[in-house]
């Protein structure tokens, strides 16, 4: 509004004066004042208009001097605009260039504010002074100061001792220009929490360049963390190693009591019945002795193949894990008086070796927990194959029940096995128990590389109905 008033009166001064004054001048003023106005458009429009008000002022303005004279005064009028139009525009798009600089270098902040923020990593930003300007939540966690507590500390509070007096030279050694230090190839610094504990650092360093100066970005790695991951790791691999190791042991002992024991025992009983054959008939309380004898050999030869299958089934290594989970659960049945039922691919699955030993072994503590502690009168055992990428092994009974929370306590020493072995080989142990109603085991694994080789599932059968895997099993 008020440059129209100005446009408008000046219009009236020039139409009321005569052509020898410069009435430009007036407009330039109008031009002018259009920098504080918001956008180019405005000052152009005021150009336009200021040009054309002054080219009717020629034309309205009473004559007076010479007539060349008025024409030079209107050009000069135009330039003068137009030149304040050109330099109004050019001040307007600096200011805009700048402010969008400033609208990408506050947003550019912003986002690095927080990635830096939402970073696993524990992070501090340091202005040239060592004092804290931003902090992440993981370095909140790591030294024990939640809340912001941190902002505008100096940053020599979180270390111990000589490190706290040597940081101040290192900090400003690394102003100076020194590259950056990324992690990896940081240094080991001992830092203090709040509650005055050392810890173990690793610390990368880092310039960084804001509208508000250069700082220092320095991220923390706790050392502990990561010995613990390693420790854990080298305790895996350890337990993997010592399954390995049991298992070869356990084969050993099977083959050496079957051959060794199982073979001597079956020569005593052949000799038994060699002088049961050649006594004297009249002899009937040493025939008593005798056959006493040879039913005590009898039933020590089951118990030393029932100890040897138990250690490592040899028709596991010769007939697959199927004929082995077969033989197994008959064997359970026969021993404990529990009705089990099974449901069995119709092919082998593609897991190798020490996949088929780890179930084995699963199902095995399985059952021996349901004949000790579930008070069941059933059990169905099911291997599934296709089951998300892996296979799944299922073992549930109709007992007391079993809660996740007694799995947990420190004595399951039986399932705490059962998990480590699934976790060896990628695969996973679960337990879902309803007191009075019963329990589930479900070990899944992976198959690796081959699909199983047929995904079919023969209905549930009885145990008992295993003529077919008797003479598998041998």
């Amino acid at each position: 509004m008020l440059n129209a008033a100005l446009a408008a009166a000046g219009f009236a001064v020039d139409a009321a004066l005569e052509q020898g004054v410069a009435s430009g001048v007036f407009y330039v003023a109008v031009v002018g004042l259009t920098a504080w106005l918001p956008g180019t458009r405005s000052t152009l429009g005021f150009g336009l208009g200021a040009s054309a008000l002054a080219a009717l002022g020629y034309f309205v303005s009473p004559p007076g001097g010479e007539l060349w004279k008025a024409v030079v005064n209107r050009l000069f009028a135009l330039f003068a605009i137009w030149v304040t139009v050109a330099l109004v525009w050019h001040h307007k798009r600096l200011n805009a260039r700048r402010d969008r600089a400033e609208v990408s270098a506050a947003r550019s902040e912003e986002q690095f504010r927080q990635t830096v923020e939402a970073n696993p990593t524990g992070m501090l930003l340091v202005d040239r002074h060592g004092h804290i300007t931003l902090v992440n939540l993981e370095a909140e966690r790591l030294f024990g100061y939640p809340n912001g507590e941190l902002l505008g500390q100096p940053v020599e509070m979180l270390l111990l001792g000589l490190d706290r007096q040597a940081h101040v030279r290192h900090r400003a050694a690394f102003q100076l220009g020194h590259p950056p230090r990324p992690m990896g190839a940081g240094r080991e610094i001992t830092g203090v929490d709040k509650q005055g504990r050392a810890l173990s650092l690793e610390i990368g360093l880092a310039r960084i360049e804001t509208t508000d100066g250069e700082f220092v970005l320095a991220t923390l790695t706790d050392l502990g963390v990561r010995k613990r991951l390693r420790q854990a790791r080298e305790a895996q691999l350890l337990a993997g190693r010592l399954l390995e190791a049991e298992e070869a042991q356990r084969k050993r002992m099977a083959r050496e009591i079957h051959d060794a024991l199982g073979q001597g025992l079956t020569a005593l009983k052949l000799d038994i019945g060699w002088l049961a054959r050649h006594l004297p008939e009249a002899q009937t309380s040493m025939h008593s002795r005798i056959l006493a004898m040879e039913d005590l050999a009898s039933r020590t030869i089951e118990d030393v193949r029932r100890l040897s299958a138990e250690l490592r089934p040899a028709i596991l290594d010769d007939h697959g894990l199927r004929a082995a989970i077969r033989w197994l659960v008959r064997d359970v049945e026969k021993r404990s008086g529990l009705s089990c039922a099974l449901a069995l691919p119709t092919e082998e699955l593609a897991w190798n070796d020490d996949l088929c030993i780890a179930a084995y072994r699963v199902l095995q503590e399985s059952l021996t927990n349901v004949v000790r502690h579930a008070l069941a009168y059933n059990v169905t055992v099911a291997l599934w194959p296709r089951q998300q990428g892996g296979a799944m092994l299922e073992v549930r009974d109709d007992g007391q029940g079993f809660s996740p929370e007694q799995a947990g306590r420190p004595g399951a020493l039986g399932l705490l096995g059962m998990r480590e072995r699934a976790m060896l080989h990628g695969g996973k142990v679960t337990i879902d128990g309803v007191p009075g109603v019963g329990t589930t085991v479900t070990l899944w694994m992976p198959c690796g590389p081959e699909e199983p080789l047929d995904g079919g599932v023969q209905a549930p059968e009885h145990a008992d109905a295993g003529a077919r895997a008797e003479k598998e099993t041998g």
